[in-house]
């Protein structure tokens, strides 16, 4: 099972364990992981985010070299949660810049007890179990990023909940 692991990422200020970070966790505390290091990180949105933003979000692990950085939007536009990963977008992107540094896209998915949700909209939810993005690897393998075909292990579609920030 791909998921654990992740000694790298947890330091002071994190609550360590599955067990313990579904207990009191809040999406927004949540950090994810994979056996190969990859970590999925959620925030609070930023001051600046764009109008619905619900969430932001990080992607780091051991062969991408700077985190990538993503946000997940709910809006009259959009009856799900769809979120986004970027690479090097600039701080004031605008439309045109943004689609060109954007990796990935699509639907956030929740995964608690042995059920498939959406990824829940409020911030301050509990944290799911596990996040599901899809097709996330294979696009991040054949991505425009300069060392994509390198990426011999991109990260996994399913991030499962390892610890808490607190």
């Amino acid at each position: 099972m791909r998921g654990m692991g992740m000694a790298w990422v947890i330091g002071a200020g994190l609550m360590a364990g599955p067990a313990a970070a579904e207990e009191a966790c809040r999406l927004t505390d949540a950090v994810y992981g994979q056996a190969d290091g990859y970590a999925l990180a959620f925030a609070a949105p930023g001051a600046g985010a764009i109008a619905g933003t619900s969430q932001d979000f990080t992607l780091s692990g051991p062969r991408l070299g700077a985190p990538l950085t993503g946000a997940v939007i709910w809006n009259n536009g959009f009856s799900r949660p769809n979120g986004f990963l970027t690479h090097d977008c600039p701080p004031d992107a605008d439309e045109e810049e943004l689609a060109a540094c954007t990796l990935w896209e699509g639907v956030l998915y929740a995964v608690s007890g042995g059920g498939i949700d959406l990824l829940p909209e409020a911030a301050d939810a509990p944290a799911p179990e596990q996040i599901l993005l899809p097709d996330l690897g294979r696009t991040l393998r054949y991505s425009a990023l300069p060392f994509a075909e390198a990426l011999d292990g991109p990260p996994w579609d399913v991030f499962t909940l390892e610890a808490c920030r607190k």
